[in-house]
């Protein structure tokens, strides 16, 4: 069984647009996001659903995967199909505020 942890082997990246809603100047921070994962390990080919939630209930939600396929390209919820063989892929989301 080759397990690949999500956090070790895959590399997990949060980019945050450092970018003010209009007419604002508060930037999304790390600390007002939250993302998850539906499970710590993957094996190649399996899915796992990933989700972010901003304390900016307007925020707009851009996913990127360099490798895999993403179920979707915004939002706050979508799902990571892994590659077929184990190898390293960064998944990253932007958070800009939409305000």
């Amino acid at each position: 069984m080759n397990k690949l942890k999500l956090v070790s082997r895959f590399a997990f990246a949060l980019i945050l647009a450092a970018c003010a809603a209009p007419g604002s100047s508060a930037p999304i921070s790390p600390n007002q996001l939250t993302v998850s994962t539906s499970r710590d390990q993957v094996e190649p080919g399996e899915q796992v659903d990933l989700s972010a939630n901003s304390t900016d209930g307007s925020a707009a939600y851009s996913w990127t995967a360099t490798k895999g396929e993403l179920s979707a390209d915004s939002g706050q919820r979508v799902t990571w199909t892994a590659p077929d063989v184990a190898t390293r892929t960064d998944v990253a989301i932007t958070v800009v505020a939409s305000g």
